[in-house]
């Protein structure tokens, strides 16, 4: 069953994470990229409320490292639009 995989593998992303932000600070490239992941599993289980929450995290680490007008941020931005949409269907 998938879901067991799921909550597993947010173990390791929020593992990843507490390490990164550790390490590296919340204003880092890995640290953006394991908020994405973890924003990436709550949606793939359907709370998309803990996604939102977690690519908003992700969108405003990356504003910051690479400016709002780099691709990476642009295309966080593209999800959480996509996201909206879903949340306000529901």
């Amino acid at each position: 069953d998938n879901q067991g995989k799921y909550a597993d593998a947010l173990k390791y992303y929020e593992k990843c994470l507490d390490i990164r932000k550790k390490v590296l600070g919340t204003e880092h490239e890995f640290t953006s990229i394991s908020y994405y992941n973890i924003a990436d599993n709550y949606e793939s289980q359907g709370d998309l409320q803990k996604a939102l929450e977690y690519y908003e995290k992700c969108l405003t680490a990356e504003e910051i490292i690479y400016g709002k007008n780099h691709s990476e941020p642009l295309s966080t931005k593209s999800k959480i639009d996509e996201l909206m949409i879903k949340i306000e269907s529901n």
